[in-house]
């Protein structure tokens, strides 16, 4: 009998989200390359709170890595953002917990100004509610990041606060600005 891998058995290759523009599927080590050609850019990884800079491409293989025994567990979904089908541009993260989810994600400059990542979170909450109706969902951006902010209000999400998070790639306290999200403020058709 053959082993199959916790990424087939998932279904890896298979969409796990599409729009017209858009597939999303769990993210893999075969993603590696290209989600480490996207993620090494200063002004992408500034704004994330937990990757440093330089990117250890080491580690983000073994994040890679960790992503089917997550999806597993039910503890978190990482999907990689493939425009047209294509290879991965950026990653749609979900952790969830007994307060309901918690939403990051980013993308790759070249695909910057496209309306993409509006596309992809939607895409990802409409499922998130779908699964799970009553569920808040909770985010945030750092403060000098204007165009993450945009994103989530087109969706809807609103600003609950803010406090200063630690940036590990800026080596440094960044104010961050808090937002929710629920089914009944989702503006799910936001361009």
């Amino acid at each position: 009998m053959n082993e199959i891998s916790e990424h087939e058995a998932l279904g890896r290759d298979r969409p796990v989200l599409a729009s017209q523009r858009l597939l999303l599927r769990l993210a893999g080590p075969d993603d590696a390359d290209a989600l480490y050609a996207q993620l090494n850019d200063w002004d992408v990884v500034r704004m994330l709170a937990r990757v440093s800079w330089p990117v250890p491409e080491k580690r983000l293989r073994e994040f890679l890595d960790g992503v089917a025994p997550r999806a597993l567990r039910g503890a978190a979904e990482e999907l990689a953002v493939l425009p047209g089908g294509r290879e991965p541009a950026g990653i749609v993260g979900i952790e969830y917990d007994a307060e309901g989810a918690h939403i990051g994600y980013w993308l790759g400059r070249a695909h910057w100004g496209r309306g993409l990542m509006t596309e992809a979170v939607s895409l990802v909450l409409s499922d998130i509610f779908r699964r799970r109706p009553d569920c808040r969902v909770a985010s945030g951006v750092f403060e000098d990041n204007p165009a993450s902010l945009r994103v989530q209000q087109k969706l809807g999400f609103e600003v609950v606060g803010s406090h200063m998070r630690w940036c590990e790639a800026r080596r440094a306290n960044v104010r961050h600005i808090d937002t929710a999200l629920t089914r009944e403020t989702f503006r799910k058709d936001a361009r």
